[in-house]
């Protein structure tokens, strides 16, 4: 998610799930900018919001299968 997007229309698109994912990202902006928008999801849908470390790399998907 970008916090240079108007936070208004993402926390209305957000608002629009019916299940929150597990964790959101953010990965765009400025880090002042990106962690009001954070504050922002986490107060107001209670839900996991990180940003990620410069750098940091983030695995997206499902865990690897047990036994590979």
């Amino acid at each position: 998610m970008s916090a240079h997007a108007d936070s208004r229309e993402i926390m209305r698109w957000l608002g629009g799930f019916t299940k929150p994912p597990e964790v959101t990202y953010l990965v765009h902006g400025e880090p002042a900018p990106m962690e009001a928008l954070r504050q922002t999801i986490t107060s107001r849908l209670g839900w996991n919001v990180r940003i990620p470390d410069y750098l940091e790399t983030v695995r997206v998907g499902p865990a690897p299968s047990a036994g590979r």
